[in-house]
């Protein structure tokens, strides 16, 4: 929502291949969330590369949708 005014921003979430496909960035998410949530924060967003289908459909599966479409031009 636009009218939000105060959200938490996730700006990074790695996984290394060996321990990729067991949950890890499911626990993660989570206790992102648990995190965010005791500070008072009601939405959390992230951002994530076009091309990156992995981490759209690990978002999607843990709940997230999309919000915005960001498009840019080099200049």
């Amino acid at each position: 929502s636009y009218t939000l005014t105060r959200f938490g921003y996730l700006h990074d979430l790695y996984v290394l291949p060996s321990h990729r496909r067991r949950g890890v960035s499911q626990l993660l998410l989570a206790g992102a969330a648990a995190a965010f949530r005791a500070c008072g924060v009601t939405q959390v967003r992230c951002a994530t590369a076009a091309f990156n289908e992995a981490a759209r459909k690990m978002l999607v599966a843990a709940g997230w949708r999309v919000g915005t479409v960001d498009l840019f031009v080099d200049i």
